[in-house]
């Protein structure tokens, strides 16, 4: 890319290719040069990034925006009830329309057992087969041997993954069912 003036168009931003031409007995004799004007196409994509990156900021802000207002609504939500079991059904229901798709909290009970405190899929007649799916595959209590107060988050969880997690056909069918898939 290079820029020149043009005498009526202004500055022009072109693409150039520049070959030698040798003559026969091999030095340089030209030099030919073939341009194409690309200042629109540069433009163009130059406002293409520009709005691509707008786009992308203000995605972040509602984001933000999105993470704060659950966090606002948790914190009111969390001091409004001292029933527990009422407050985590309350949540979940919040977490699913506010993040994903369905959402289990557990808790340890007295006996330091696993225990599913509250559960709700973002699609209400799925709730059945989340209740039917945690009756049928309770939480391994080994589980609690590799817990530690770090969240973490697997973007996507992959078919392979499923399987693996899976103890048997009909876990798999529920887990795809419900929409394991983050």
């Amino acid at each position: 890319e290079e820029v020149i003036q043009s005498r009526t168009l202004g500055t022009r931003l072109l693409h150039t290719k520049k070959i030698p031409l040798f003559g026969q007995d091999g030095t340089p004799q030209y030099l030919l040069g073939v341009s194409e004007d690309i200042t629109e196409k540069k433009s163009t994509e130059d406002e293409i990034m520009r709005i691509a990156k707008e786009e992308a900021a203000l995605k972040e802000r509602e984001l933000v925006a999105t993470r704060e207002a659950f966090l606002a609504k948790v914190s009111t939500l969390l001091s409004a009830s001292l029933d527990y079991h009422e407050t985590l059904s309350m949540l979940v229901d919040l977490s699913v329309t506010t993040l994903g798709d369905w959402c289990t909290i557990s808790i340890i009970n007295n006996k330091g057992e696993f225990e599913r405190a509250a559960g709700a899929h973002i699609d209400k007649t799925k709730n059945k087969t989340l209740t039917e799916y945690f009756n049928l595959y309770p939480i391994d209590q080994r589980v609690l041997l590799v817990l530690d107060d770090k969240s973490f988050i697997q973007p996507q969880i992959k078919m392979e993954q499923l399987q693996m997690m899976s103890k048997d056909k009909k876990q798999l069918e529920m887990l795809l069912e419900l929409g394991a898939n983050s």
